[in-house]
């Protein structure tokens, strides 16, 4: 399952975020957490020892592998952040042993992978907010975090996008009736403020019972909402469609001096998507 955090910067995205990734993690469920944010932070919220890898200093590398034997790819260099996959390409799968899962850090293998994104609304042009299960948008009860909400919900409500609201530094009841007069039957849960926290976010020793009972029912909720979904790889395979068409004719053509549509393999499904057989 694709998991997504967004939200305004600040809102506090990476810390919830690396809290659901630890509570995963503690229940013994495999999951990859993948820091996206132009601020990378999720690697220290979650305590490691090293900084992650700049994946983007390998990107042609992971570009090659991803393309692999695909005859309507051309090259690395035509390979856009849009491109999708087509008979011959390689995908990623859980627990894959290949080059891109040993540039991270940690077991390569995931059940979940949450992603940390980056702030405000920037993943609408690319289509990159239709590639996740469920989103978590995190807002603070403020009208500028609700900016973000209402930019988010109004594009995921055209693309059928899951999405759940958290509310997130809330200071009592107010707080709360505030978010939820603003977000309705969106509002998932909220997470007060944590001073359990303060020990993670000065790199000190911290675990998931540090957080308190509220934050660790609120972690359950979250799980609970994405397992609760429901794979549509139809959807999920025209709209990479839609937004390569998209961004092929609006600028990647012109940049690449190739005409990108041809990229698109009409009759490709992916593996994963197919019935299992029945014996």
């Amino acid at each position: 399952m694709r998991v997504a955090f967004a939200g305004k910067g600040g809102s506090g995205k990476t810390t919830l975020s690396s809290l659901f990734i630890r509570h995963l993690a503690g229940q013994g469920l495999p999951v990859v957490a993948i820091d996206a944010d132009i601020n990378q932070h999720l690697g220290e919220a979650l305590g490691a020892g090293q900084d992650p890898p700049a994946m983007g200093a390998h990107l042609g590398h992971i570009k090659e592998y991803l393309r692999g034997t695909n005859p309507r790819i051309s090259s690395a260099a035509a390979m856009v952040k849009t491109t999708p996959p087509g008979r011959g390409s390689r995908l990623l799968r859980t627990g894959g042993d290949d080059p891109v899962h040993r540039l991270a850090i940690g077991t390569p293998c995931g059940e979940y992978v949450v992603v940390d994104c980056t702030a405000g609304a920037e993943s609408f042009a690319s289509g990159l907010f239709t590639r996740f299960d469920i989103t978590f948008l995190v807002v603070e009860p403020t009208r500028k975090s609700l900016q973000v909400f209402r930019q988010w919900s109004s594009y995921a409500a055209d693309y059928q996008v899951p999405l759940a609201v958290i509310g997130n530094k809330t200071q009592g009841d107010d707080d709360v009736a505030f978010l939820r007069d603003h977000a309705g039957e969106n509002l998932l849960t909220c997470f007060p403020h944590l001073p359990g926290l303060r020990a993670m976010e000065q790199g000190r020793p911290f675990s998931l019972d540090d957080a308190g009972p509220q934050a660790r029912d609120g972690l359950a909720l979250l799980r609970h909402a994405v397992d609760a979904q429901v794979k549509d790889w139809e959807t999920f395979t025209r709209q990479a469609a839609y937004f390569h068409l998209k961004n092929a004719r609006a600028w990647a053509n012109t940049a690449t001096g190739e005409d990108l549509t041809a990229q698109i393999d009409p009759d490709f499904i992916p593996s994963f998507a197919l019935p299992t057989p029945v014996s």
